[in-house]
């Protein structure tokens, strides 16, 4: 599964109006409509057909949205449902209806001007009211999915052999490391979630293939529910992107984060993995001394049954301990049975 690939591509494609600019372009179209005033019986029906035909042709692109993602891999759902607060064949549901609503309306003030009603300017006031007001009845969720769009068309391609994904509370080096293993350029602060998206390099292996490294957003040890979109976007990636996680402590005693919390947040990202492959590293031991080091790693050791790698991403320090180990693990990877 990739993030870009295949039919995710198609979401680029489309975009999804606010009711502010819909309102902008009817009123325009409308405008733009000039027929004598002897015929004015006709141009009202030519007005309240073009609104229609608008509003109508919005709220099928957004079930053809709809339509996109339902048929993306889990990871694309499960944002989806982050960011609108719905399942995404509901919200498919309810603008396919308003699409049919939208027809009934247009159809009954239309007839009505037909029929030669008294005051025809009133009937045709009060269709293209009840028109807009489908639109702007979910004006919010119209704007959410839209983000929503913005946000995976935005997204790297992470299509590879194997997926590692690097996660650890924000600030322990991520993004330097990535930038070391891969010619990945990611944005690197001295200060927490500078990374806010995904970001993504490749390390390519002979002739075995292309090991995909995604760096995720910080996450820092709070409850699920209380955890933001950006930390949320990082748990997804681990579930549902990850063929190995590889997660990376910095156990500096000045560090913001403890050790401490950070294990708790290894703990919460451990279970999603399942019995996936895990590498564990102590990043920037540059700056620890060698006591303190030791016995954070046997620390790490008793609680996680794992011995990490020891590196300093930003000097290269054992940074090839690290490659070969992934690279081990691609191996062995690519030569499983099926």
């Amino acid at each position: 599964m990739s993030i870009k690939g295949g039919r995710e591509r198609d979401l680029s494609r489309y975009y999804i109006k606010t009711y502010g600019e819909l309102l902008k372009q009817v009123d325009s179209k409308l405008r733009g409509l000039r027929t004598p005033a002897t015929a004015r019986k006709t141009i009202l029906l030519n007005k309240l057909e073009l609104a229609y035909r608008i509003i109508h042709d919005e709220l099928g692109v957004i079930v053809s949205v709809l339509d996109v993602v339902d048929g993306m891999p889990e990871f694309f759902r499960e944002l989806y449902r982050i960011y609108v607060g719905e399942d995404p064949d509901r919200t498919r549901q309810v603008f396919k209806a308003y699409m049919r609503i939208a027809k009934e309306i247009a159809q009954e003030y239309l007839d009505e001007i037909r029929r030669g009603s008294s005051d025809p300017v009133k009937v045709f006031r009060e269709g293209l009211g009840r028109l807009l007001s489908l639109y702007k009845r979910k004006a919010r969720i119209i704007v959410l999915v839209k983000k929503y769009v913005s946000e995976v068309a935005r997204m790297p391609d992470v299509s590879g052999d194997y997926r590692v994904v690097i996660a650890g509370v924000p600030q322990v080096g991520k993004s330097t490391l990535i930038s070391k293993l891969t010619r990945a350029k990611p944005e690197i602060g001295s200060y927490p979630f500078t990374t806010r998206n995904i970001v993504v390099g490749h390390m390519v292996v002979g002739e075995v293939g292309r090991i995909v490294l995604i760096d995720s957003p910080g996450i820092i040890d709070t409850p699920l529910e209380e955890k933001n979109i950006i930390e949320k976007r990082a748990i997804l990636a681990v579930k549902y992107l990850a063929d190995h996680l590889l997660f990376v402590f910095d156990v500096n005693p000045s560090f913001y984060y403890s050790i401490e919390e950070q294990l708790r947040v290894y703990e919460t990202v451990r279970k999603l993995i399942g019995e996936k492959p895990v590498t564990l590293v102590v990043n920037k031991v540059d700056l620890v001394s060698g006591d303190i080091l030791r016995e954070m790693v046997e620390l790490i050791e008793s609680k996680t049954g794992l011995k990490p790698i020891c590196i300093s991403a930003l000097l290269e320090i054992n940074m090839d301990a690290l490659r070969n180990e992934l690279v081990e693990a691609f191996t062995a990877y690519t030569q499983r049975p099926g």
